[in-house]
């Protein structure tokens, strides 16, 4: 088999496309793959170190490659490979792939391929650079599933091609099913007809035609009918001043609403993951102190090249933040010293505008040999910027959620959490990032390791309420929940923990259950006579002292109305005073008035009247005291 390793050094020094493409593309490692023959394969040292295979296990053919993919990816890149070479100008060789580690993990890769001929290699080639996108798939991991936790959905309105789309927690808030296309009119129509849905119009119509983002809660009317309050949050995108783009935010707060424990979810989450782009190179000559750029380096940096050179700005260490400078240089040093096998950081450079942008810089230091006299520091750029803004709103939205959730791999170490998580279980100061659950909290009971085991194994488990005693002695009520989550092959990955401090909601349950049970008390046994009056006038619940009074038992006051043992004299001012109660003229009134108990005695009394409304305002029922005024024996 052809010892491809030189014939890929050789295409490097004398093909452009060679060169050309490992210069923009290639960042965590290059393989070189023959096109037919002996299906040779080589791929340098970089990619084996980011699986940590050493040296001496790497085989250079195309099976030992293979081997690192499971079954399902060799094949899914075989046939990239051989659309490719079928046709390259329609079928790009461009995979995304998960690697297996030395460690049993999987590495995610970004492959590229670019097909080279050339007579002297004796035909085609492929050359296939590698990026390392792990830590973006691991957020992207953690983000989907806490926004499902979290009934946190979103949608995309691509306004000019007419196309809006919903995430599937989305859906699921709407109550609509999984291959629901909407449209804007649909969707606005889900709105609750009123100030919802005039809100929500007038929302939308200012950023389309004014740039304004909004944060609102509203109600909507599921696709089965149900009321609930939601949050919807849009952020416009706008080119040349037009309105192109509407996307955001929409969350399920209807518990929140309706208990007085409001959930807030503070920033956009976005949904694309960065693809990639060019490499700027550089060249920097120690000894000489002198610096190159490729065209690439100096687009970056909003510059032509020739005008950097013009304007002395090819020196780019003097462009770095100054807030990054120092760190930059120390990096370096360590470096060349040797106190560090590599150089790499992020940094930010100043463009010709005076904005600062995000780059990734990389860099090797080649001695003296046969292809350079003096020692050089040549390394390479990758625009990071959308990335760190993507990294920044994703680490944002796990510190700031207001939820207590943390992700957990199969072993229970974090993988992740929110700062509300590390505030409610006082971990603020503590470093837990990588470290065991229970080397965290070794008081941790049996019961629950047995629901992590079992959650490990495919199970959900949720409490509404459950109660434990914290350090400090008092009693905790929670609501939690734990779930596992997977990766994008459907394997378990480990599993997510969500819990919630329901103390204030008990409190209240407890105050009320406490006033329900006074109020009770006071009315079986009270001194007076106390009813619950209808609507109709139909005697709900009476006490004992008002069958008493009346000489009727309670199933017998049941099948009857006041009007009907009202003495006619009376009645027609008590209903005068009830219509008021009603209209919410009056609160209560009072009155003189006179029964009809069932021995046909008059009974005199002083009846006192008030109403209980529901949350609509309307009337519920009446409250009515009746204190017998007959002379005492």
């Amino acid at each position: 088999m052809k010892d491809l390793s030189k014939e890929f050094r050789q295409a490097f020094k004398e093909d452009d496309q060679c060169f050309n493409f490992v210069q923009e593309e290639a960042l965590d490692g290059i393989a070189y793959r023959e096109i037919s023959g002996d299906k040779g394969f080589w791929a340098d040292p970089r990619f084996w170190r980011i699986l940590a295979i050493k040296p001496r296990r790497v085989k250079h053919d195309l099976d030992f490659w293979h081997a690192q993919l499971k079954a399902e990816d060799r094949h899914r890149e075989q046939i990239a490979f051989e659309e490719c070479i079928a046709n390259p100008a329609e079928n790009a060789y461009d995979l995304v792939l998960p690697f297996h580690h030395n460690d049993g993990s999987l590495v995610w890769m970004e492959l590229k391929g670019r097909i080279i001929e050339s007579a002297k290699l004796g035909g085609k080639r492929m050359i296939i650079a590698f990026r390392e996108i792990t830590e973006l798939k691991r957020q992207e991991t953690f983000l989907r599933h806490s926004s499902e936790m979290a009934r946190i959905g979103f949608y995309d309105w691509n306004i000019r091609a007419k196309k809006l789309e919903w995430s599937k927690v989305t859906k699921e808030i709407h109550a609509v099913a999984d291959d629901f296309k909407p449209d804007y009119r649909q969707a606005i129509k889900f709105y609750k007809s009123g100030r919802s849905q005039q809100k929500i119009t007038e929302l939308v119509d200012r950023a389309l035609h004014h740039g304004e983002s909004f944060d609102e809660e509203l109600q909507i009317v599921d696709g089965e009918g149900k009321e609930k309050w939601v949050r919807a949050i849009g952020i416009p995108e706008i080119k040349e001043g037009i309105t192109i783009r509407l996307y955001g935010l929409f969350q399920d707060i209807d518990m929140q609403i309706r208990t007085q424990n409001a959930i807030r979810s503070e920033r956009s989450l976005y949904r694309q993951v960065l693809e990639g782009a060019s490499l700027g190179a550089w060249d920097w000559d120690i000894d000489a102190d002198k610096m190159t750029l490729n065209h690439r380096a100096a687009q970056m940096l909003g510059y032509e090249l020739e005008v950097m050179r013009r304007e002395g700005q090819i020196y780019w260490f003097d462009l770095i933040h100054p807030n990054d400078k120092a760190r930059l240089h120390k990096n370096l040093q360590n470096y060349l010293v040797g106190k560090s096998d590599k150089f790499e950081m992020e940094c930010r450079l100043q463009r010709s505008n005076g904005k600062y942008r995000w780059l990734s810089i990389t860099a090797k230091l080649f001695q003296p040999d046969l292809h350079f006299e003096r020692p050089r520091l040549v390394g390479v750029w990758k625009d990071i910027h959308f990335e760190k803004q993507k990294m920044d709103y994703y680490s944002t939205f796990i510190q700031e959620t207001p939820l207590a959730i943390a992700m957990f791999d199969k072993n229970m170490h974090y993988m992740d959490c929110s700062n509300k998580w590390r505030s409610d279980y006082g971990l603020e100061e503590i470093p837990i990032i990588g470290k065991s659950h229970y080397e965290i909290f070794p008081e941790i009971s049996e019961e629950w390791k047995d629901f992590h085991q079992k959650c490990m194994e495919g199970g959900t488990f949720r409490r509404d309420e459950d109660s434990f005693i914290r350090p400090d002695g008092k009693l905790q009520w929670i609501r939690w929940e734990i779930r596992p989550w997977y990766n994008e092959d459907s394997e378990l990955g480990g599993l997510i923990m969500y819990t919630e401090d329901i103390n204030m909601r008990k409190e209240a349950q407890q105050k009320l259950a406490h006033s329900q049970m006074a109020f009770e008390a006071n009315f079986t046994n009270g001194a007076i006579g106390m009813a619950i009056i209808g609507k109709d006038g139909e005697w709900l619940q009476v006490n004992d002292k008002i069958c008493e009074m009346l000489a009727y038992t309670e199933a017998e006051l049941k099948t009857k109305t006041f009007q009907e043992i009202t003495h006619p004299d009376d009645l027609e001012k008590d209903l005068t005073e009830l219509r008021k109660l009603e209209a919410g003229e009056i609160k209560n009134y009072q009155m003189e008035k006179r029964y009809f108990r069932k021995d046909g005695e008059i009974l005199k009394a002083t009846l006192a009247a008030t109403s209980v409304r529901n949350k609509d305002n309307e009337v519920e029922y009446y409250i009515s005291q009746i204190i017998d005024c007959r002379p005492k024996e």
